[in-house]
């Protein structure tokens, strides 16, 4: 009822109306009621809500920190107790600065009244996490100015814990009291100690100097002895003890002194420790951040070589604990790759001289075999600790090999042990559900690990070849010579590691004095004898779809190794057409089998053709044509289709031009045929609206798209019918105007250019009218792509061509400029790229032998009105390319004075806007790509401005506001002095001069 009369005042109960009464013991316990309230999820959620609303406005009033630090230390009810040091670590993170000196030393002091009694009173530890996380709050905001005696007043209580309890009870106490000492050292670490890295700066520099001041008035050294005297007590102390002490040297080790923990005491407990079942790890920690510390690379050996790394893993025996086994393998993948960065540290203090040099290695060698023993575990979580030290090490090896330096001692050993450790780890799991939810997921994280092996073995083909090809040749005879006896695993697996064989050797030997040996030839009696293997082998037909993927995989790679025999090629083509491959159940086997089909076509198109076209028309022909609507789902997907539609293209053309022509007509007839019956009469502008319908048609535009793709030439004879595609195919964009069939369409004209070429450049500007119809600027974009490219490749032989288009683009281009649009939207963002890509087709043309198509358009002064807003308009690329297509379009006005005076007005006031913008700032990402090309543009164009027009310079120049240069120099001055603003004061300098 009370509360409900003090809401009823306001939404927010203010310490105002309440402070007259809040210091009564009845309002303090309806304070604490609602504390309970709020932290009991079984109480009814209206009346928690209140509650909740009730405490928060409490917290925020100006003295209700009071009110809990009068409450703290008689309070055992562990709810209220968090909630009253929630309320003092809040004030004192917001609202610290407007306390009295008198506030703080009482809050000082109920803090350390807190700890003198928590000996006896014996608080849980959530509690006491939170009482050290709120203490060192306070720590933060008082240490070293205004409380420099923090640690002596703490030091003081924690010694002092057991004066007066029980002598039964003291030995509790004194742990007790320890207990909490150790994790304010863990709070300090948290709350100080990290936010030297990742705070403000403010916060950076302030908790800088509290380590400084701990460090210099002594206090760290105190802090370590007595860590190290409750390590040293193992046999009396409880295991929290020793684990919160662990922890804590493990966190501070990495930034005191290396002598208070690198001394024959500290090392020789954590040697101790290292075999404790319970503190192991903890103890292995403190290791690996003893390992870690920053320091020269001599002294980081001397280290090393001091804890004696060797002993600890022989201390560490495999009790089958993975968390120890995991930290222990941390623990040498550190030490290792710290090895090996002193080794390759050159030009710095303290770098390794020869002798020491020659110490690291054979130490890195020694730590090298140990991380081989984790490597080898088999649980992933451990074996993947020592991974990145086996990775740097091959690193060094490779380097120093490339430099020219000999084999060192130990490689080949090394090689041989890594080798079946990464047979066996690139091998599936053999429990693997590959029918589970999440199997793909899980699959993909284990080929990105495998990529990580496979790169491994990359290294041990380079650094040890002959090791490896003894191995491998051994490992393959065995499993494929009795593939009934392995399960898909190890098949797999093998078939992996010879896929990973190719390509992995160093390059030949070149002989003296003569040209470099080509590395494919050289190795390929070794190639030939490993796909050999595997094709006489049968695994082909091993029943599983990871072996099939595999297999179909490795034949590809080495596919230009298959001996050129009518039997080998035969088996290699079978084995991807039958149910080894496309005729598979398993949609993915099929979906690789037509890829790597098409890769194998490409490769081996001679052979292939010669002797496997009629076979493979036979087999597939049935299964190429396009899905009718309402059919059943096909064998082959569409992007199966068409590969297999470029492949038959390719393995066509190998045969000449009547074979060519007879496959052209079995395969394109039929889609010419349909695209016809599509348009009929009167037709050509009605939408087509069944979807499968639609669907249908793309799929056909895309299937004879990929086959011409497949054509290096159009055989005369079928010249005909793939004109009669083109034309079906345009027409047919006004009854399908999606966005497929527009590309697909854009992909037809393209490749019809490659294989059709001049032939096509009569129909090619009615065939882009359908295209260009559309005013989307991401159409317009995409067409512009394509005749730039047009333009590079045919050069003036396309001037008939770009003479017709030029004022469609052109007159559609301005139109879009001239649309009302909301600035920043991304409507306007869409007319802006379409309008670069203009810019874009514009520069191509003057580039490439077409400018008269420009010059002579009788939109030319419309187009240099676009060109100038776009070269002083905010939108960098915009700015870039018309300043750069003005520079070639200057000349053509030197025949017209008149027409120079108004173009050079007009054209330096707006070029000024767009280099000195408000928007070039060099920290801008977007602006930063252009900063220097626009310079390089305005000043060429300035520079031709002066030699030519420079009276004329002069007046534009004149012409600008009197404030003008001041304010660009405003511009430029607000930010950092980088090279490119530099450059561009100056040039302004040198152009305010020549004006003045």
């Amino acid at each position: 009822g009370k509360r409900e009369k003090r809401d009823a005042g306001g939404d927010r109960v203010g310490w105002a109306a309440c402070e007259s009464i809040i210091t009564t013991r009845s309002m303090a316990d309806d304070l604490e009621n609602a504390i309970v309230c709020m932290s009991d999820e079984g109480v009814d959620p209206e009346l928690r809500a209140k509650a909740v609303e009730y405490c928060n406005s409490f917290m925020s009033t100006p003295d209700g920190w009071k009110v809990c630090a009068s409450r703290l230390l008689g309070c055992t009810n562990v709810p209220v107790v968090i909630y009253y040091l929630s309320a003092m670590e809040n004030m004192v993170l917001y609202r610290y600065e407007t306390c009295g000196e008198g506030d703080r030393a009482e809050l000082r002091n109920v803090y350390l009244q807190w700890i003198s009694r928590a000996p006896k009173t014996r608080p849980v530890m959530a509690l006491r996490n939170i009482f050290c996380r709120s203490l060192i709050v306070l720590f933060r905001a008082e240490y070293p100015e205004r409380w420099p005696t923090f640690f002596q007043d703490v030091f003081g209580l924690i010694k002092g814990a057991a004066e007066d309890v029980p002598e039964g009870e003291r030995a509790a106490a004194q742990e007790m009291a320890t207990d909490i000492f150790l994790r304010l050292l863990l709070a300090i670490d948290e709350l100080v100690v990290t936010l030297t890295v990742t705070g403000t700066a403010h916060e950076r520099a302030h908790n800088q100097l509290i380590k400084d001041r701990m460090k210099d008035d002594g206090y760290i050294g105190g802090i370590v002895n007595f860590w190290v005297n409750e390590l040293a007590n193992c046999q009396t102390n409880s295991l929290e003890v020793m684990s919160l002490s662990l922890e804590g040297l493990s966190k501070y080790v990495t930034w005191i002194d290396v002598n208070l923990v690198a001394n024959d005491r500290v090392v020789a407990i954590l040697h101790q420790l290292v075999t404790h079942p319970s503190l192991r790890s903890l103890a292995v920690q403190c290791l690996t951040q003893l390992v870690a510390k920053g320091m020269q690379p001599s002294e980081k050996l001397t280290l090393m070589e001091y804890i004696r790394v060797e002993r600890v893993a022989e201390q560490a025996m495999w009790v089958g604990d993975e968390d120890f086994e995991e930290e222990m393998g941390r623990f040498v993948n550190r030490v290792g790759t710290e090895l090996v960065q002193a080794i390759r540290a050159e030009n710095v203090p303290g770098q390794l001289d020869e002798a020491a040099q020659d110490r690291a290695w054979r130490f890195l060698l020694r730590v090298v075999q140990q991380a081989l023993s984790f490597t080898a575990h088999e649980y992933d979580d451990v074996s993947e600790t020592c991974m990145p030290l086996v990775v740097e090490y091959f690193q060094t090896l490779k380097g120093l090999r490339r430099a020219g330096a000999p084999a060192s001692e130990g490689e080949a050993d090394v090689v041989l042990r890594l080798l079946p450790i990464l047979e066996n780890k690139m091998r599936y799991d053999p429990d693997f559900d590959f029918a589970a939810p999440r199997a793909s997921d899980e699959e993909y994280v284990f080929k990105e690990y495998r990529t990580q092996l496979q790169r491994l073995f990359a290294a041990c083909c380079m650094l040890r070849p002959e090791d490896v090809v003894q191995f491998l040749r051994k490992r393959a005879s065995a499993v494929l010579g009795n593939l009934g006896t392995h399960d898909f695993t190890v098949v797999e697996g093998t078939l992996t590691l010879v896929y990973s064989l190719y390509g992995r050797f160093p390059p030949p030997p070149a002989p003296s004095g003569g040209p470099a040996v080509c590395a494919k030839a050289h190795y390929h009696p070794l190639y030939a004898e490993f796909v050999e293997m595997v094709l006489s082998s049968g695994v082909s037909a091993y029943q599983h779809h990871t072996v099939q993927l595999a297999y179909l995989d490795l034949v590809t790679r080495f596919c230009e190794h298959v001996p050129r025999t009518p039997e080998a090629t035969r088996e290699l083509v079978g084995s991807m057409l039958d149910n080894r491959g496309m005729s598979s159940a398993h949609p993915t086997v099929r979906g690789r089998a037509a890829y790597q089909f098409l890769k194998v076509c490409t490769k081996l198109k001679q052979a292939v053709a010669q002797f496997c076209l009629e076979d493979i028309l036979k087999a597939l022909l049935p299964a190429l044509r396009p899905t009718p609507p309402g059919a059943p789902p096909p064998l082959h997907d569409k992007w199966e289709k068409r590969q297999l539609y470029e492949a038959m293209a390719i393995l066509a053309c190998a045969r000449g031009d009547a074979v060519a022509v007879e496959v052209s007509q079995a395969l394109v007839g039929p889609l010419a045929e349909d695209l016809a019956r599509a348009l009929p009469p009167g037709s050509e502008d009605t939408p087509i609206e069944d979807a499968d319908v639609v669907r249908y048609l793309e799929e056909i535009v895309s299937l004879a798209s990929h086959y011409m793709k497949g054509l290096s030439e159009v055989p005369a004879g079928v010249m005909g019918l793939f004109q009669g595609v083109l034309d079906s195919t345009v027409r047919l964009l006004p009854r399908v105007p999606t966005d497929s069939m527009r590309n697909f369409v854009l992909q037809l004209l393209h490749r019809a250019v490659e294989t059709i070429r001049e032939q096509i450049f009569p129909s090619l500007p009615q065939y882009l009218s359908y295209l260009l119809r559309s005013d989307n600027p991401d159409h317009v974009q995409r067409n512009l792509a394509f005749l730039n490219q047009l333009t590079v490749r045919f050069r003036g032989h396309l001037a008939p061509v770009a003479e017709q288009l030029f004022p469609t683009l052109t007159e559609a281009t301005l139109r879009r400029s001239q649309l009302a649009v909301t600035p920043g939207s991304e409507e306007e963002r869409e007319i802006v790229s379409a309008g670069v890509a203009y810019l874009g087709f514009v520069a191509s043309l003057l580039q490439n032998n077409l400018q008269d198509v420009v010059l002579k358009s009788p939109l030319l002064p419309n187009l240099c009105s676009f060109l100038v807003g776009a070269a002083g308009g905010p939108d960098p690329r915009s700015a870039k390319m018309g300043a750069n297509v003005l520079l070639r379009l200057l000349p053509a006005y030197q025949s017209s004075p008149d027409s120079v005076v108004a173009f050079v007005h007009e054209v330096v006031p707006a070029l000024l806007r767009g280099l000195f913008h408000r928007r070039l700032d060099t920290d801008d990402p977007v602006w930063s790509m252009y900063i220097a090309e626009n310079i390089k543009l305005q000043r060429a164009l300035y520079s031709h401005l002066t030699d030519r027009y420079p009276q004329l310079l002069q007046e534009a120049l004149g012409n600008l506001p009197a404030n003008a240069f001041e304010a660009y120099m405003g511009i430029l001055g607000q930010e950092k002095e980088a090279d490119a603003r530099k450059q561009m004061k100056g040039f302004l300098r040198a152009l305010h001069q020549s004006s003045s």
